[in-house]
């Protein structure tokens, strides 16, 4: 029963994941006319995770709208507006810090689940999602030493998305 247990858990944590990846999107969308941010090896590994995503999540997502269509767009709104707000100078770094922050959170429940190998697309996530999240410490490596106007640094950041997404889509009780 234990074994059932970790696998239901592990798919919660995936699905988490998957719905902070697929709100990611929409910084993406915005970061990809962002031509300061958006160039060299980070496009690139941008692309390849994008493309990753919507191959190997395409079935769950399907298969999540035939289910119930209104309930993924509850789950997706919630993770859309869960209460973050930057506030920045230079409102053009807004979404990279968001996208930033939504994959770092994304991850860590990827980390979570308990046996990654035997939760498919989790693997393949976690590949694309590292590469990505790798190039943008590389590329913009002040990004973790972020603060906003109010003082919220970035990690306070993940961590807020992080709590916020555990209390939408959680298995069990919420600790």
């Amino acid at each position: 029963m234990e074994e059932q247990q970790q696998q239901i858990a592990g798919k919660i944590e995936l699905l988490r994941s998957v719905m902070k990846m697929s709100v990611a999107i929409n910084d993406y969308d915005t970061l990809e006319y962002e031509k300061q941010y958006f160039k060299f090896d980070f496009k690139r590994k941008v692309k390849m995770w994008m493309t990753g995503f919507q191959v190997f999540t395409g079935n769950l997502m399907r298969s999540l709208v035939d289910i119930d269509s209104s309930l993924l767009e509850k789950l997706y709104n919630s993770f859309e507006d869960n209460g973050i707000m930057i506030t920045a100078k230079n409102q053009n770094r807004v979404a990279l810090v968001m996208f930033y922050v939504k994959l770092k959170s994304a991850m860590q429940d990827l980390e979570e689940i308990e046996d990654r190998t035997q939760i498919f697309p989790a693997p393949i996530l976690y590949k694309f999602t590292s590469d990505v999240l790798t190039q943008i410490d590389k590329q913009y490596p002040d990004i973790k030493n972020m603060t906003d106007e109010d003082g919220m640094s970035i990690n306070r950041l993940i961590e807020h998305y992080n709590d916020a997404g555990k209390k939408i889509l959680h298995y069990g009780e919420i600790s």
